[in-house]
């Protein structure tokens, strides 16, 4: 949220909810800087009786953004906009949505996620990095990460994907992790990725960051012949109630898919490009239905 969105979005609450009272006549006079007259503000009961006007109220100072600022102001319509404020903080702090719940993951007992991951991670920062010579950058670099890692609630999820990527490698399976996650010193140390994010410098915020309210997405690649034997592990492992499968479905446009296609079946780049312009839209695909080659039979 910009701190411009967040200016603005108190006061448009408060005017659709309860928009400022209007001045009695058109005759009276407003005060340049905003502040209502003096006049119409509400000294006590008397103010608010007709008797003690005349017949007819004064109007009172608007029940708006600016309601707690005139002590003549109902005790209701005070503590109303108190409520307002106070639900508005509690929607900031909240507006970041719910994270998913992890399910229960295999911790020993005596430990919390957090220091699990820490002890993981020291027993692979002393495969991994014991004896460089960046050693020492590396342990404040380790230190850094798992505190960032621990304040945000992530060990746990760190933990789930150390233990199916230490499972793919004890039967053998090919695994690397990718993306982001690869700028982690705490992935290198846990044997999730194979690059050295200390020695190649690459920045953690890239990855985990303390001014992004986001979940931290670790991609692994398995071995596409044995990949299986992973994903049932995984389901034995935390249930089919919390694991699922997602996937990508690309739909292509008629003449992109007339270009791959050619381009598929070897045919030059040139030739992708005449075929794919014979083609106008979905209805000539449709219509046609056969050979979309220049002068060949589209009704076969």
């Amino acid at each position: 949220m910009t701190t411009r969105s967040t200016t603005r979005w108190p006061l448009s609450l408060a005017t659709a909810a309860c928009p400022p009272s209007p001045p009695a006549t058109s005759t009276t006079p407003r005060r340049a800087s905003g502040a209502w007259p003096r006049r119409w503000r509400r000294s006590g009961p008397a103010a608010a009786s007709p008797s003690s006007t005349g017949g007819s109220t004064s109007p009172g100072p608007p029940t708006c953004a600016a309601a707690t600022r005139w002590p003549g102001c109902s005790r209701g319509t005070r503590e109303r906009w108190r409520g307002r404020r106070s639900w508005r903080r509690s929607w900031r702090s909240t507006s970041a949505g719910p994270r998913p719940r992890l399910p229960k993951q295999g911790i020993p007992d005596g430990h919390t996620p957090s220091s699990w991951l820490r002890e993981l991670t020291e027993q692979g920062f002393r495969e991994r990095y014991a004896g460089t010579d960046h050693e020492r950058a590396a342990r404040a670099r380790v230190d850094a990460e798992l505190e960032v890692i621990c304040r945000k609630d992530f060990a746990g999820y760190f933990v789930i994907v150390h233990d199916i990527v230490a499972f793919a490698r004890s039967r053998g399976i090919l695994c690397q992790g990718r993306g982001s996650a690869a700028s982690s010193a705490v992935c290198f140390a846990l044997g999730i990725t194979a690059i050295d994010a200390v020695y190649y410098q690459l920045p953690f915020e890239r990855f985990i960051s303390e001014h992004r309210e986001e979940e931290p997405d670790i991609d692994v690649d398995f071995d596409s012949d044995r990949r299986e034997e992973v994903i049932q592990w995984v389901y034995d492992t935390y249930g089919r109630h919390n694991a699922a499968q997602v996937c990508n479905i690309v739909s292509y446009r008629p003449r992109m898919a007339v270009r791959d296609a050619a381009k598929a079946l070897g045919f030059s780049t040139g030739q992708q490009d005449a075929w794919s312009k014979t083609v106008d839209g979905w209805s000539s695909v449709v219509e046609g239905g056969g050979d979309p080659r220049p002068g060949g039979d589209a009704r076969r």
